[in-house]
């Protein structure tokens, strides 16, 4: 009897140290394994019991875990307070509100009993009002418990409250673990994802609402669809054991229901742009238009584009395609530029980005000027506007382009102004050595590699100024490279100016092109109003 419990002994001990490695490890399902195996053999022993307590709270089984816990308590063992102390953290940092029912104030302390009573008190209070507010402040304190969460949303949906509902179940896609074994409690969430479609607008005809209420309805229709279908996708049947009914029914009515609008949109779409074409809209209306779909959702401009409802390309002899493709072209560039204005931006990006923006805002000039000599003179103006709008976006790219040419080399070197030559030396020496090229991954892209390069070269600048009297004199006065931020004004100032080029192969700068070539593109009604507009000085 004494070899037999001496060999119980080692068992247990050994089980409970591979336990303790697996739990550590975070595999759930195979210390579960072992530890209903161990206790086949030795039913009831506390250590075991214990461990198999964290694996149910590790697995978010949390009703199963609060009963091993209390087992351990009431049997003679030397895991008695480390149950007690689990217990606390169960009953109120992870707010298991039957605590109270289950356990007196001799188990969970004076102290916690209190406040899992007042937070049981707090959260019937807020679940009879149906106050949703206090409901999330409660869950946020309670992080651990879905159960809460999905009653939230419930009440959300309930109250109308669609928004809040769906950053309620962002919240509980966090919480929700691969190994969770809740399979009611993700049903009610899939029955909540399959019946939104009853929730979410639904577009009418566009001729009963202003262009922007109809839009509006669109891009919350889109947005809602996007956020319960990235939740559904990642609450798979497979990874929760879920219901596959419950999860393809709800997938199913979100896809039909995603269907309607997209199929909307493109016929709204090409209603929009079928009109500008009939009627010979304005360029500043059309701007207008396209303007409100980018402004409120990027899937309705991308729509556009990625569909191909009218063919858009740079090369097109389509003046008036030309002006539409320019148009958009402002559309997307205004936001890119504006997320580059925060002096946060990455000193290589900015000035990656900016070249690239250059380029993109001269080749939109080009095809504002192309489409701006085939349009009718009442359309003139029309085409002026935009290229004074896209002037403006030069003007924001030339103070970009001028804070690329003067970078922050204190920040790129990783010093500061009271740091000795010694120490900026040092600096240079330990960032040029990351970036040498014999320190590229093996699958290092070609962006990342000209990332690097052209780090490496302002890395190497900066170290040359900050080291040289006369130079880093120039840099903390701000004079650094003031010649050549000069010169580029100037250019930046003929560009503007050029832009308002007659000429249809205007190609940026000043270049001009003859007046024999251009008469050999115009028809001779085109030819006279074109010398009539050059003897006005236009």
């Amino acid at each position: 009897m004494l070899i037999y419990t001496i060999f119980s002994l080692c068992d247990v001990a050994e089980a409970v140290k591979s336990l303790e490695q697996l739990i550590k490890d975070n595999k759930s399902q195979e210390a579960y394994t072992l530890v209903q195996n161990s206790l086949t053999d030795y039913p009831n022993d506390p250590k075991l019991i214990f461990q198999r307590a964290v694996i149910y709270e590790q697995l978010r089984q949390f009703q199963n875990s609060i009963t091993d816990y209390a087992f351990v308590v009431s049997a003679p063992s030397p895991y008695k307070f480390k149950a007690i102390m689990k217990l606390k953290t169960m009953c109120v940092d992870v707010c298991q509100f039957q605590c109270e029912d289950k356990f007196s104030v001799q188990i969970l302390g004076k102290e916690a009993f209190a406040n899992l009573q007042n937070l049981t008190k707090w959260k019937n209070e807020a679940i009879l009002s149906g106050n949703t507010t206090d409901l999330f402040l409660i869950a946020e304190k309670c992080t651990k418990d879905p159960n809460l969460y999905i009653r939230i949303v419930k009440t959300q949906l309930e109250n109308n409250e669609f928004n809040q509902a769906f950053k309620t179940l962002e919240k509980l896609q966090e919480i929700s673990s691969e190994n969770s074994d809740t399979i009611n409690e993700l049903k009610d969430l899939y029955q909540i994802l399959g019946g939104l479609a009853t929730f979410v607008f639904r577009p009418i005809e566009e001729s009963r609402f202003s262009n922007e209420e109809f839009f509006q309805g669109l891009n919350t229709y889109l947005t809602r669809m996007q956020i319960v279908h990235e939740v559904i996708s990642k609450h798979s049947p497979i990874s929760h054991k879920a219901s596959d009914e419950a999860y393809n029914e709800a997938l199913l009515a979100l896809d039909a229901e995603y269907n309607v609008v997209i199929d909307q949109i493109e016929t709204y779409a090409k209603t929009v742009i079928a009109k500008s074409f009939n009627s010979d809209i304005s360029l500043s209306k059309l701007k207008l238009e396209l303007g409100e779909y980018h402004t409120l959702s990027k899937n309705l401009i991308n729509t556009i584009l990625g569909n191909q409802i009218i063919p858009f390309n740079t090369t097109s002899k389509t003046p008036t395609l030309q002006a539409l493709q320019a148009v958009t072209n402002y559309l997307l560039m205004e936001p890119a530029i504006d997320e580059l204005a925060p002096s946060s931006t990455d000193q290589v990006e900015l000035e990656l980005k900016v070249e690239q923006l250059e380029y993109d805002i001269e080749a939109n000039r080009k095809m504002l000027n192309r489409a701006k000599f085939y349009r009718q003179d009442t359309e003139l103006q029309n085409i002026v506007w935009l290229l004074d709008d896209c002037n403006s976006l030069f003007d924001k790219i030339f103070l970009l382009r001028k804070r690329a040419m003067q970078p922050d080399f204190f920040k790129l070197l990783k010093v500061n102004p009271q740091s000795s030559t010694a120490e900026i030396k040092k600096s240079y020496y330990n960032i040029a050595k990351q970036l040498h090229p014999d320190n590229y991954e093996e699958n290092i892209t070609n962006q990342e590699k000209k990332r690097r390069q052209r780090l490496f070269q302002m890395i190497a600048e900066g170290y040359d100024v900050l080291t040289n009297q006369q130079k880093r004199a120039e840099f903390m006065s701000g004079q650094h490279n003031a010649g050549e931020i000069s010169q580029r004004h100037s250019i930046h100032k003929t560009r503007k100016q050029a832009s308002y080029d007659m000429h249809p192969d205007y190609k940026g700068g000043n270049g001009t092109v003859s007046d024999e070539e251009i008469k050999k593109q115009l028809t001779e009604e085109q030819w006279y109003e074109y010398q009539k507009q050059r003897r006005q000085g236009k």
